[in-house]
């Protein structure tokens, strides 16, 4: 078919209005997920007043369980801040928002959606936020250099960020038109016209080889310019990427206040040496008396600074001019409060292209003013206090310090630095310092990664060991870069940076002291050493004893090494033994963990056996069998009457009501064995019902129990660590009442893990947020629960890492001022996902493996002792018959 002249041209018109409207939607920004929206990083007075918002841009309601939101520091490395267990069942509606926000310092008229624990905080410089969906895809990120301090960092219609237009941002609404760019300064007497504001370059760049990222005010600063350049030397203007990216400048110029321009172009870098860029002889004069200096991109003014006596309707804060041969210099690279009065200072050290060095320009000499050439480059941001003794071992005098780092890649030029406490002392760094209070310093340039150690000795800084701050100021600055607090400190530990070259800066203290050297973070905790013994301590009776009750927080393998008084030792955690003489014996355990060696002593007192005749072993002997007694099942003597009412009235009640007595009270409950003796300590075991309890005996006389097991209990009511507890005397006390099934556990959240579920069977699921030595902690987006493992569970936690959800039954037990929850068993421990199988018990192994047959370790010893006391017998009995044959 042959088509007509007007149908070819409809066809072609349609094509190429497709082509238009294709194009228009392509320059639009569209987003078809979910999206970090504005990001709040604290304000004045308030750090921890932070919050994220999540907005969903879609048409569909979308459902976050299973997404987790992380912090990237500026090296990359990634910490939890929102889990998942917190973000689950959370739904944000189609075109609806969802605020997330630091649950002890958020405090904004708009609530927060979900909470993220008080001590995760965001860094206001070089940080990112990674929004995770449920596969641990990255759906968006949100990275910044600055935030304004009480500004929001927020997402423009474009897809940039900018800072929000008013102090606080916009939770959950709309985001404002962002930061008002400074209007400019109105033309001062006696000079030209400002630049237009849509000057004309002499020489354009195609809009084709530009970089088509728009900047925000404050991302490049004026960092240094000389007016008045001493003899042979020129007038320049020196800028500083504040961004960790590269640059490019197509399309960026300088102005003076007389409208002259200057052209840049090339790459200023993100890091390293080329972050400054110096333009020698900039278009136009800097006059002596007064300027201005506009940088901008484009039309976009990125940064201004107004100095001298330049009208610019707000003199009172114009920066200070300078004469020959001094430099107007910002007193750190990049410090910018957007007031060139405060940002800016006179400084006699010239340091074009390199770290700002403000110095005395009455005091310095001639040679104090260097150029670049001859100056150690670096950054002053990359000077850090690393490492702080205020409690040495010996004479503090001495050995106090406080070390400085150098995490960068240039040589810095500590003169002119500050150190201080919380007191007005104050130590100045110089080359020589006998006038201030000091030893004289022959070097003060601290090379790239290297320290800089300041004794106290030195410094007259005397650290509170009960407490105190530590601040870094550079050079001529009375606003410290740094302030470090430590509270209560201990003999012989340092307070240590964690993670030098990123930030924030975490700290930690350890044990190793490392002045001058790279910080080792080590605390090796001393095993806390306790044991017992269960049986009738009387000659020639079996006495179990127990080092069970021995703990260690970091999970070290403990050595063990019993002296049971008589010069026999053992190097079993639970040995067996039998005296053949009565007295009072003192029986020592000595615990190792490799670094610490703890020995506990307690006295044991044999009895002589009733109605037993000695027997000679050996005319040599001085150890004398009165008798031997081998026990039955129960090594624990039994009595038909209760030892609870030696002292006060025996009153019955509940385990919901028996709290309302008081200490030393005695009472009778019932309940259902929840842990049996043996598994948390050898000395108690739990029983629960509406609620829960402790039942403690120092003797470890217990009847033979098993969970299930429905009892009555008499006692005295006590208390340890916090804990209630119930205190009994003899067996007889604890009386089974019937076989009953096996306690359930009720289900609570975490942040309900307090002295209103103390001593119950719980379960709490969660994501495992944290892992170190004998405990774990979970996040069930309610709060965070420590789940503590003690020794005599036999719970195998290797398999268990963070990041895993899982659901743990165990006892809620108090220590002091915490709660943890205390599993039973390995059984106790289920995966609901992560590395190991879902639904399966982590670490269970099979009952042919040792941990299992550990279980029975009593009933083997017994054994064998058993068949070492029948043949010693043996042989004394054919020693008599054969000295009767004779």
């Amino acid at each position: 078919m042959k088509l007509s002249g007007k149908t070819i041209l409809f066809i072609f018109l349609a094509l190429l209005s497709g082509f238009f409207c294709w194009q228009k939607s392509a320059d639009a920004v569209e987003t078809n997920h979910i999206i970090i929206n504005e990001v709040m990083t604290g304000k004045s007075g308030a750090a921890d007043w932070e919050f994220v918002e999540l907005y969903n841009p879609t048409s569909s309601d979308i459902d976050l369980s299973g997404w987790t939101v992380k912090k990237k520091s500026s090296s990359g490395s990634e910490t939890p801040l929102v889990s998942a267990s917190r973000l689950q069942n959370k739904i944000i509606a189609a075109a609806g928002y969802l605020l997330l926000a630091n649950e002890g310092g958020y405090s904004g008229s708009v609530v927060a959606d979900v909470p993220w624990p008080h001590s995760y905080t965001l860094a206001y410089k070089n940080n990112a936020i990674v929004l995770y969906d449920n596969n641990n895809v990255v759906i968006d990120e949100a990275d910044w250099i600055e935030i304004a301090e009480g500004y929001s960092w927020e997402r423009t219609n474009a897809g940039s960020w900018q800072n929000s237009a008013s102090a606080g941002g916009t939770p959950k609404a709309a985001n404002s038109e962002g930061a008002q760019t400074p209007p400019l300064p109105p033309p001062a007497d006696n000079s030209s016209s400002l630049p237009p504001v849509n000057p004309e370059p002499t020489t354009t760049t195609p809009l084709a080889d530009q970089i088509n990222v728009n900047y925000r005010l404050g991302d490049v600063v004026i960092n240094e310019f000389v007016p008045d350049p001493a003899d042979e030397q020129v007038e320049f203007v020196e800028i500083y990427n504040k961004r960790n990216e590269n640059i490019n400048l197509d399309g960026w110029f300088i102005y003076d206040g007389s409208g002259a321009q200057t052209i840049l172009s090339g790459v200023i870098a993100g890091s390293g040496a080329k972050k400054y860029l110096v333009i020698e002889k900039p278009k136009g004069n800097l006059n002596n008396a007064g300027d201005l200096i506009i940088l901008k991109q484009g039309d976009a003014v990125i940064d201004q600074v107004a100095y001298g006596d330049w009208k610019d309707g707000q003199i009172d804060d114009n920066a200070p001019t300078a004469s020959d041969p001094k430099a107007i210099a910002r007193t750190g690279d990049g410090y910018n409060t957007y007031n060139n009065k405060n940002d800016f200072a006179v400084s006699a050290t010239i340091t074009k292209g390199g770290a700002n060095i403000i110095s005395d320009a009455d005091a310095a000499s001639d040679a104090e003013t260097r150029y670049a050439a001859s100056l150690p480059q670096g950054n002053s941001s990359d000077i850090i206090i690393n490492e702080i003794l205020p409690q040495p071992r010996g004479e503090e005098n001495e050995e106090e310090f406080i070390e400085l780092f150098n995490r960068g890649d240039k040589e810095i030029d500590l003169t002119g630095w500050i150190l201080g406490d919380s007191s007005t002392r104050r130590y100045a760094i110089k080359k020589t310092d006998a006038v201030n209070s000091g030893v004289a310093r022959n070097d003060t340039i601290i090379k790239p990664q290297n320290y800089f150690v300041v004794y106290r000795r030195d410094s007259k800084i005397a650290l509170n060991n009960s407490g105190d701050e530590v601040k870094l100021y550079p050079p001529d600055s009375e606003t410290p870069a740094q302030t470090v607090k430590y509270e209560k400190s201990v003999e012989g530990r340092s307070y240590n940076v964690k993670n030098a070259t990123s930030t924030p800066l975490t700290w930690e203290w350890s044990e190793v002291v490392t002045p001058g050297a790279p910080n080792i973070i080590q605390i090796k905790h001393a095993p806390v050493v306790d044991f017992g013994w269960s049986g009738e301590p009387v000659v020639g009776q079996i006495i179990f004893f127990d080092g069970s009750d021995t703990e260690d927080a970091d999970g070290d393998n403990l050595t063990y090494l019993w002296n049971f008084g008589t010069g026999a030792t053992s190097t079993e955690p639970n040995p067996i033994y039998i005296y053949f003489k009565a007295g009072n014996f003192s029986v020592s355990l000595t615990v190792s963990d490799g670094e610490h060696t703890i020995k506990e002593e307690k006295i044991i007192k044999i009895k002589a056996a009733p109605n037993a005749s000695p027997v000679t072993v050996s005319t040599n002997a001085t150890t004398a069998i009165k008798g031997v007694k081998i026990p039955g099942a129960s090594a624990a003597k039994s009595s038909g009457s209760t030892g609870a009412k030696t002292n006060g009235a025996l009153r019955q009640t509940t385990l919901e009501n028996i709290r309302e007595l008081a200490k030393g009270s005695y009472a009778k409950v019932e309940g259902t064995v929840a842990v049996k003796p043996g598994i948390f300590s050898t000395q108690y075991f739990y029983i629960v019902g509406s609620m829960g309890l402790q039942i403690y005996n120092n003797k470890k006389l217990f009847p033979a129990l098993e969970v299930g097991d429905k009892i009555s209990v008499a006692g005295e009511l006590s208390e340890s660590y916090g804990e209630l507890r119930l205190k009994t005397k003899v067996v007889a006390d604890i009386k089974t009442i019937a076989t009953s099934t096996l306690p359930a556990p009720q289900d609570f959240t975490a942040e309900e893990i307090g002295e209103e579920t103390e001593a119950q069977l719980v379960r709490v699921s969660g994501e495992v947020v944290d892992k170190k030595g004998s405990s774990i902690w979970l996040d069930d987006g309610n709060g965070e629960a420590e789940v503590y493992f003690k020794q005599g569970a036999k719970i195998n936690r290797e398999n268990i890492n963070e990041g895993d959800k899982i659901s743990v039954i165990g006892i809620v037990s108090q220590s002091n001022d915490k709660y943890r929850i205390l599993p039973r068993s390995q059984q106790d421990i289920i995966m609901e996902s992560g590395s190991a199988q879902t639904g399966e018990v982590l670490g269970a192994v099979s009952a042919s493996d040792s941990w299992e047959l550990a279980q029975n370790n009593k009933k083997l010893k017994l054994i064998q002792y058993l068949l070492v006391l029948s043949g010693g017998l043996i042989v004394v009995l054919a020693g008599v018959i054969w000295k009767r044959k004779k």
